[in-house]
């Protein structure tokens, strides 16, 4: 038999920890559970101020195993590849002193509530436990973008940020610049009634350089919109439903 400590880590797909930067505080309630053997184990993740969601470095040595590279693409489709390094005071949920003895199997299980949507995002993961090793460390990839309205938008033009899951934003030629905004595809789809539907492509907005995204409505007459995003370099995929004009 053997005492162990279970660490778990939410990395937003090609982003960071999902932490105090990840959106608003009233989406903050993040729970992660450990099932043994039919019992729950909270592992009490806590996405309070006082945390961080890791750091970005290129320097593979040193960086928490598990976690998957942040790969910005450039002009030359090569990109710069970095990698999330996390310290003690990254944010995770952990499950300490566990007594296991013999070999068993587990499941976690993060919930996210999910800004804009109703019911929260559910992941799972099948874990196996050994009472010949103590110590665990396991990263669950939390894969989507975080889309909400600009409010700079009027009926003829159109803004919308878009984010990240942990929440980190797109810029270009700032220290913290890891998301080109090339790689984004993001569009406004306006309805007209029985009009049908018009595709606006959306463009990155340089001079905010705040992860916002406009475009120009032809028509600003329409009686709904909603926004998607599609990131090239990792499939994530986010939507944002308002109201019309």
């Amino acid at each position: 038999m053997s005492l162990i400590t279970v660490t778990v880590y939410l990395q937003a797909l090609g982003g960071k920890l999902l932490g105090p930067n990840a959106w608003n505080p009233n989406y903050n309630s993040i729970s992660v559970v450990m099932n043994v053997g039919g019992t729950p184990f909270n592992l009490n993740y806590n996405a309070s101020s006082s945390i961080d969601d890791g750091n970005i470095t290129p320097l593979v040595s040193g960086r928490t195993p598990n976690l998957l590279p942040i790969i910005t693409p450039d002009n030359t489709n090569s990109g710069q590849v970095d990698y999330l390094a996390t310290d003690s005071n990254s944010v995770c949920g952990t499950l300490p002193s566990f007594l296991v003895t013999t070999m068993t199997p587990a499941t976690i299980t993060a919930t996210i509530p999910y800004p804009n949507m109703d019911t929260p995002m559910t992941i799972t993961q099948q874990v196996v436990l050994s009472p010949t090793q103590s110590t665990y460390t396991y990263t669950l990839i939390v894969p989507g973008l975080l889309l909400e309205q600009d409010t700079a938008s009027s009926p003829s033009q159109v803004a919308v940020f878009v984010k990240m899951m942990c929440g980190c934003p797109v810029t270009v030629n700032t220290f913290k610049s890891f998301r080109a905004p090339e790689d984004f595809v993001v569009t406004a789809y306006a309805t007209y009634g029985p009009a049908g539907t018009v595709a606006y492509p959306m463009h990155f907005d340089p001079a905010a350089n705040n992860s916002s995204f406009i475009a120009t409505m032809v028509d600003p007459s329409y009686t709904s919109i909603y926004f998607t995003a599609q990131q090239r370099s990792t499939g994530n995929y986010g939507y944002l439903l308002v109201s019309g004009s």
